[in-house]
């Protein structure tokens, strides 16, 4: 069976109609989309152009004319020539400018390859140098580790080696916390968070309107999907030093917050550095105090500003220094470990 012919083009639809035709054709929707048919009705134009300008004296010439007519014809054939070779530039220009364009499969085994090597730099750049940190924490852990417990008489809750590094980074830190610019509020009767906020903002207003007009915000608990108020609201001022300027004022008038005629307490808000030694703390003299080596003996924190300590009776079981987010247990309390 032999193959199908391929479909005519509109140029070779044009090719076999006569001129009329042809402009009927182009004129009631045919459309023109290759280059090649664009070619080929260009050729077609120039050569009906062609005919046309040869005169019917020229078709059927005489004895007396047949020179005359033998030039025009040259003359008409000359120009269709010239008219044929730029249309074949124009093509060629066309072609070319579509090649430009076309990736080959060379580019794009170039373009894979440098893709790969780059994406290798970029990962050994970020990697490389956490490797060389988590090897030098393993030995040093299993150095710490090898240490015989039995020439200890404390034990910290934090890993010596890095606890002045953790001092250090939570210091940084502790200075950006927004809580060293907030006043907290307590003691809020149920008025729920848009009723504390306007008791928050009349009292500013009505006491200290000469002062940097601060936010105000309510303290949440619990999981993000599932957030409830806290017993806590707060003021948010923009320096540090407004705040403590605030507070001291609060102290030195007669001003004083009330919602529901229930008098409201201000204080210095707590940042998560001091919550989290609060947690540590209170959380030692929970263990101390379920240990059996305090059993039938008083377990209470005594609040010193520069070293908090558990005491179990007069003996001190838990130290935590000024600055130290985790603490240090005591003998008899040395095995006792704190939940990180």
């Amino acid at each position: 069976m032999k193959p199908a012919a391929p479909a005519p083009s509109v140029a070779d639809k044009a090719a076999v109609l006569d001129p009329a035709k042809r402009k009927l054709l182009f004129e009631h929707g045919a459309s023109i989309n290759s280059p090649v048919d664009k070619l080929k009705l260009k050729m077609q134009k120039m050569q009906d152009e062609a005919a046309a300008s040869i005169p019917a004296e020229a078709a059927t010439p005489s004895k007396g004319s047949s020179r005359s007519a033998t030039g025009a014809q040259e003359s008409a054939t000359g120009a269709q020539m010239d008219s044929m070779l730029a249309a074949l530039v124009d093509f060629k220009l066309h072609i070319s400018e579509k090649l430009d364009h076309v990736a080959t499969k060379s580019d794009l085994q170039e373009l894979k390859t440098t893709m790969s090597h780059d994406t290798k730099v970029l990962i050994a750049e970020a990697v490389d140098p956490l490797k060389s940190e988590i090897h030098d924490f393993k030995s040093r852990l299993v150095s710490l580790e090898s240490r015989p417990a039995a020439t200890s008489t404390s034990t910290s809750s934090c890993p010596e080696s890095i606890t002045k590094t953790i001092n250090k980074l939570q210091a940084t830190v502790n200075k950006f916390d927004p809580a060293k610019r907030q006043a907290a509020v307590l003691g809020w009767p149920d008025l729920g968070a848009e009723g504390r906020i306007k008791v928050m903002t009349k009292f500013v207003k009505d006491n200290f309107s000469n002062d940097p007009f601060p936010s105000f915000g309510n303290y949440y608990t619990g999981p993000r999907n599932d957030r409830k108020l806290s017993a806590a609201s707060y003021i948010e001022f923009i320096t540090e030093q407004t705040r403590d300027s605030f507070l001291k004022q609060v102290e030195s008038t007669s001003a004083s917050m009330t919602a529901g005629r229930k008098p409201l307490t201000l204080k210095k808000a707590r940042t998560d550095f001091q919550k989290e030694r609060n947690f540590k703390i209170r959380k030692a003299a929970e263990l101390i105090e379920a240990s059996p080596q305090s059993q039938g003996k008083s377990v209470k924190i005594e609040w010193l500003q520069k070293e908090r300590q558990v005491k179990v009776d007069d003996a001190v079981a838990f130290v935590q220094p000024l600055g130290d987010p985790c603490g240090t247990f005591q003998a008899p309390f040395l095995d006792i470990v704190l939940p990180s």
